[in-house]
């Protein structure tokens, strides 16, 4: 069994400017558990524990990946978590619920709440409550993967088991 999640792997310019939020979040007095730079990610779908992966990939590579601009857009927090919004259009709302229902109708089950595209900065921050300007900046050269999350002694660590070809 592995515990398996899609999610955008995305270019190094946005994990650069992303790493350059968490610094300033830094200066700005948040202590937490920052998310490296190499693992920062927006999930599309939380699948957990399968020996499925065969079959997971095989709906991803019958599913165009779209090629939408997405944008970074503001901060946001939800409970100890310090996030980067995701700014999707509609289209790619629509990629990540197609993929849900291609999974459940092979009896792959994923997280049941709804899609917040978001990227985690920071866990376990010691106050959400930063502002920090944040310039809405858009790229379109991401790629969808499916990844392997595994706990070890460092904390949490992704590998990608298949990525999309672009």
């Amino acid at each position: 069994m592995m515990r398996l999640f899609i999610a955008l792997e995305l270019p190094i310019a946005i994990q650069q400017t992303l790493a350059n939020t968490q610094t300033q979040l830094q200066n700005k007095g948040v202590q937490g558990r920052l998310i490296p730079q190499n693992q920062l990610h927006c999930t599309l779908a939380f699948i957990g524990e399968t020996n499925q992966a065969k079959q997971i990939q095989t709906i991803l590579e019958t599913t165009p990946t779209p090629k939408e601009t997405l944008c970074l857009t503001t901060l946001g927090h939800f409970k100890n978590l310090i996030y980067q919004n995701l700014e999707v259009p509609v289209t790619f709302c629509e990629y990540v619920n197609t993929l849900k229902t291609k999974l459940a109708q092979q009896g792959i089950k994923t997280d049941p709440k709804p899609f917040k595209p978001h990227i985690t900065l920071v866990r376990n921050a010691n106050t959400t409550h930063i502002t920090l300007p944040t310039p809405k900046l858009c790229f379109q050269n991401y790629t969808i993967v499916l990844y392997q999350s595994q706990f070890t002694k460092k904390g949490v660590e992704y590998h990608a088991l298949w990525k999309a070809s672009k």
